[in-house]
């Protein structure tokens, strides 16, 4: 039971479900109480194995649709109902065995997983808890056997009696005339002598160290113990790449990415102050739409990232008529070099010299030349231009590093424009047809840009035209179009990356 409730604690930390430790705190309690102890009930081998056929079949469903880690948190849910079917059968080696397996199966899939302190201690709890388990085993294997053989004996022993002396004689060799003493599991636990707890120092001690092992060696999806590590992950927050073909369902998260606070410019002022109007953050700019290997992406310019475009952030401090806030702010944990910040902003005295403006993604980003950076929590500092009561200044695309340059016009660098604008209309049919409608309607009606970029918003928030949803399980796509085009010509319901990108196109 507690080698259960250890390897399916486990589980739910790595996997953030939670709610499996109390569930398995209730079927492994009720199936000892009333299985093991009262013997009330006692499920048949056949209903076990309908009822783990039901269960693969019900995690096939969560299996299919999931990228790489959501099919292993469906396998690691599939081995904890597989589990609870065990539990409330009658206890054999073969089946304590099955249990045992299915735990360590577990371990397995939650070391892939995110790993904090207490899960490391778990680690230890359950290899501890397994070599015990292998020492009850073995005792109880014995004494099951002997039970075996006893109750062989009797029902041999009944038959031999009702049969003639000459058959009795023929069939001395079927029983024991002096059987070993009856003994249960439970028997079998109350009799773990003293003398076998002599072990438990050194079982320990080979499970720490496996444990050690375990976590320097075992590569993961986001974190390890011991040490950060630095390669790319797939969790809430901050990407780089957008694949407009992924399927399924997206997981509506609440994790937390970054918190930012507010603060006097006075940098000994610790009372933060309330902006009066929602601070728009800015983020990375994903610009590149790219079409490979049948995949269509929206995706940052990385692979163009080097050390010439990485400029410093300049001091806002010398702009006159201007109040200023410190911003701090404290990223999660990602592997990602980008940072989110109000626009415009400015260094403090206490920013990191390893966050720059890198102009290639238009991105403030922690300046890494070998394209690394630790795993950690990270915390920076910025001041960022406020009007007299605290309204937020006027954001501009490309005005990172300066309040001089938000005034510079997009449209007067034709590269950037032609870099920002390029499309191939003939994939776009019908998304060409619609903006090109809208765009004669604002045109007739006397109408410039900003009345233009708002009738393509108002397009896209007609519940008549779109509607929004999280499951692309339920949305019936045309794989052999642009999936952009097919959002707008066909199953028209989609979330944000759909109708950012179907917009940003219009």
């Amino acid at each position: 039971m507690t080698l259960i409730l250890t390897s399916v604690s486990m589980l739910a930390i790595g996997i953030n479900h939670y709610y499996l430790i109390p569930a398995a705190l209730v079927v492994t309690i009720g199936a000892f109480w009333v299985t093991d102890v009262l013997e009330w009930i006692s499920i048949e081998g056949w209903v076990a194995n309908v009822a783990s056929i039901g269960i693969l079949i019900w995690s096939m469903i969560e299996f299919f649709p999931g990228d790489s880690a959501g099919k292993l948190i469906a396998v690691g849910k599939l081995l904890v109902c597989l589990q609870a079917v065990l539990v409330f059968q009658k206890k054999s080696p073969r089946l304590i065995w099955q249990i045992m397996v299915l735990s360590l199966l577990q371990v397995v899939i939650t070391t892939i997983f995110s790993f904090q302190f207490e899960g490391g201690v778990l680690f230890v709890v359950f290899f501890f808890l397994s070599a015990v388990t292998l020492i009850l085993q073995n005792r109880f294997t014995n004494e099951y056997t002997i039970e075996q053989r006893n109750e062989f004996s009797a029902e041999s022993r009944d038959g031999i009696e009702s049969e003639s002396s000459f058959s009795k004689r023929l069939a001395f060799w079927n029983y024991d005339n002096k059987p070993q003493p009856t003994v249960t599991s439970l028997d079998a636990i109350k009799s773990f002598s003293v003398r076998s707890l002599a072990v438990l120092p050194g079982v320990a001690l080979i499970a720490s160290m496996f444990t050690v092992f375990v976590f320097l060696t075992a590569p993961r999806h986001v974190e390890s113990w011991f040490s950060p590590i630095a390669y790319k992950v797939n969790a809430t927050g901050i990407t780089t790449t957008l694949d407009l073909e992924e399927t399924g369902e997206i997981e509506n998260s609440r994790r937390t990415v970054f918190e930012a606070t507010f603060y006097p410019q006075d940098s000994n002022s610790t009372e933060g102050i309330q902006l009066n109007s929602p601070p728009y953050f800015r983020g990375i700019a994903l610009s590149n739409l790219t079409f490979k290997d049948g995949k269509t992406n929206w995706n940052a310019a990385f692979e163009r990232v080097n050390s010439s475009t990485y400029q410093p952030i300049l001091s806002l401090l010398r702009q006159r008529n201007v109040n200023y806030a410190r911003m701090e702010v404290r990223m999660e944990k990602t592997s990602e070099s980008v940072l989110y910040s109000v626009m415009p902003m400015g260094l403090t005295e206490n920013t990191s010299s390893d966050v720059r403006f890198c102009q290639e993604i238009s991105a403030i980003t922690r300046c890494r030349e070998n394209q690394e950076v630790d795993f950690a929590p990270f915390e920076y500092e910025f001041m960022i231009p406020l009007s007299r009561t605290n309204f937020q200044a006027e954001a501009r695309p490309y005005a990172a590093n300066t309040v001089e340059k938000s005034t510079d016009p997009m449209s007067e660098d034709p590269a950037q424009q032609r870099w920002l604008t390029r499309m191939d209309r003939e994939n776009y049919p019908t998304l060409v047809a619609i903006a090109d409608r809208i765009a004669k309607e604002v045109r007739d009606s006397g109408g410039g840009r900003y009345e233009l970029v708002k009738a393509f918003e108002d397009h896209f928030l007609d519940p008549l035209n779109y509607s929004y949803t999280l499951d692309y399980r339920r949305v019936q796509r045309n794989l052999n179009i642009d999936p952009n085009e097919d959002f707008v010509a066909n199953f028209k319901s989609g979330h944000c990356s759909a109708f950012a990108s179907a917009m940003a196109l219009m």
